[in-house]
């Protein structure tokens, strides 16, 4: 499975993503640091994958006008 780690997101779990065999993107090392929330969905979308946040609040909101988007908020 593929992954987008948003810059929220402790490194700790991409460690032990990668370790259970997934690949993943980490959003700081593929889009700017102002990257709107639309662009960051879009990206994960356009790689298919799925999002890893912390920032619930703002990407539930997005994901109810994207119908196809697929996110997972963590909070810490």
């Amino acid at each position: 499975m593929k992954f987008l780690l948003d810059h929220d997101v402790p490194e700790d779990l991409s460690y032990l993503l990668r370790q259970l065999g997934h690949k993943i993107t980490l959003l700081r090392k593929a889009l700017p640091a102002n990257a709107s929330d639309e662009a960051v969905l879009q990206f994960a979308y356009d790689q298919d994958s799925l999002l890893v946040t912390c920032n619930r609040d703002d990407f539930l909101h997005l994901a109810r006008q994207w119908r196809r988007s697929r996110i997972t908020a963590i909070s810490r």
